[in-house]
């Protein structure tokens, strides 16, 4: 493959503070990643569970009014807060979903670590909202 960089050129690149790491590039990465394993490690309703991540972000990122160029080792526990909230209050999710959407950017960000692109882990200090699954227990009528 001549022409290209070689993977270590990429990560020392974006690992360089003139040129951050992007949190939404990241977030393309982390999903052709993702993409790649449909079949061994994941199923393509995972693939399209992690995409819709992507979306949030960049409505996030836009709302919040932060650059579109965010770099990935700028989030931290207020940026956590900071969605948490626009998923509450913008897009008025319900708490099981505001739940789901945070644990899926968990996930973003340990495969950020597991790259060793960043070396603080944003979520240490942030607890995932908690939610009360209602169960409803069926009748012996509704369950025949």
């Amino acid at each position: 493959m001549e022409g290209k960089p070689s993977v270590d050129e990429v990560y020392k690149r974006f690992a360089s503070d003139q040129n951050p790491y992007v949190l939404i590039e990241g977030i393309k990465d982390f999903l052709a990643h993702v993409k790649s394993l449909i079949g061994i490690d994941y199923t393509k309703s995972t693939y399209d569970e992690y995409s819709f991540i992507e979306k949030q972000i960049e409505a996030f990122l836009k709302y919040s009014k932060r650059d579109s160029e965010f770099p990935v080792k700028e989030v931290d526990r207020k940026f956590l807060l900071d969605l948490e909230h626009y998923f509450k209050t913008v897009m008025k999710y319900k708490d099981q979903t505001v739940h789901k959407a945070m644990q899926r950017f968990r996930t973003v960000i340990g495969y950020f670590l597991k790259q060793e692109i960043i070396d603080k882990n944003p979520f240490a200090l942030y607890t995932l909202p908690k939610y009360e699954k209602q169960i409803i227990h069926l009748t012996e009528s509704e369950f025949q």
